[in-house]
């Protein structure tokens, strides 16, 4: 990796709580009418998962915080198969959650509600813990990817299970935008891998094209959502999102360009080895001035390219 450098990746915010849901109520009640069980029996049960909640909608920033909150996600999931706590029924409790980026709460009497927001939260977890993964080895590399493609299952889950419980600021489109640039990410570290392992240029050029295609989607359907009527704090975000984004592509186009120009040199296409060098010297040089537009204060406006040197030195043949 050395003369490469690493774009820091974005992370997406947890999901906030806004209340303590009655399960030892409704559940005794529904064991005594669905079940003519006496509810003091399972009081120890009900307990243990009210003190999984209270856990999960607290998790630590680490893999004990992702396990405790798919632990939580797979009780809903049971209780849902067991009891009727869906809309409708007389049995069911009501949760309510904070919108990612404002302070406004949702409710549903549903507990999918409940299941999707856990699920969104499981999904933001693994994406900090991918971000902030120093990927300094070969084995931390492969986590990354672990969590940036688990991040993207789940938030792909749920656009595609819950759309009943969609909000502002967690729309299918946003939800769409987070998991495809979870999957950019992931690729991300594959490349990182793939340097590493000194793979053919052929292969890396492959993977890099995919990289820019998923941020290529990602930035699209963020322009579209800007165009609508977004809280300002979901459209800082999106904005923040998209700098980064158009970075990427960028950036990641003049990788693409330099190892097909690699290939070209290989196969001894001079001609073409000196347009690929030039368009990746290009768009190195675009690459420098976004990451010069970052404010000061973001990582992102110290980044630099190393590389550049050696692909002008390329194209002229030295």
């Amino acid at each position: 990796m050395e003369g490469v450098p690493r774009i820091p990746m974005v992370s997406f915010p947890l999901r906030r709580s806004a209340d303590t849901p009655a399960f030892k109520v409704k559940l005794q009640k529904v064991i005594s009418a669905e079940y003519e069980e006496r509810p003091e029996t399972y009081s120890r049960e009900i307990y243990e998962l009210e003190c999984l909640r209270a856990s999960a909608v607290h998790p630590t920033c680490d893999l004990g915080g992702v396990a405790t909150l798919k632990n939580y996600y797979s009780q809903l999931e049971s209780l849902k198969a067991r009891f009727s706590l869906e809309e409708g029924s007389p049995t069911t409790l009501s949760f309510s959650w904070h919108d990612v980026f404002t302070d406004q709460v949702h409710s549903w009497a549903d507990i999918k509600f409940e299941i999707a927001s856990v699920l969104y939260n499981i999904g933001a977890l693994h994406s900090d813990l991918g971000a902030k993964d120093s990927r300094a080895t070969t084995e931390d590399m492969k986590n990354c990817v672990t969590h940036y493609q688990c991040a993207a299952w789940a938030f792909f889950h749920f656009r595609s299970n819950f759309q009943k419980f969609f909000t502002p600021d967690l729309s299918g489109e946003v939800l769409g935008v987070m998991g495809t640039v979870c999957l950019a990410q992931a690729q991300e570290c594959v490349v990182e891998k793939s340097l590493v392992d000194n793979r053919r240029s052929t292969i890396t050029a492959k993977l890099l094209v995919q990289i820019v295609d998923f941020y290529t989607q990602s930035f699209r359907t963020t322009e579209l959502i800007l165009k609508e009527q977004t809280s300002d704090k979901l459209t800082k975000a999106l904005k923040k999102w998209k700098k980064v984004m158009e970075l990427k592509i960028s950036y990641y186009e003049a990788l693409t360009f330099l190892f097909r120009g690699q290939q070209a040199e290989d196969q001894k296409e001079f001609g073409l080895r000196v347009t690929l060098y030039k368009g990746a010297q290009e768009r190195v040089e675009n690459a420098l001035k976004l990451a010069k537009a970052f404010d000061k204060t973001d990582v992102c406006s110290t980044f630099q390219i190393p590389i550049s040197k050696p692909i002008i030195y390329r194209c002229c043949g030295k």
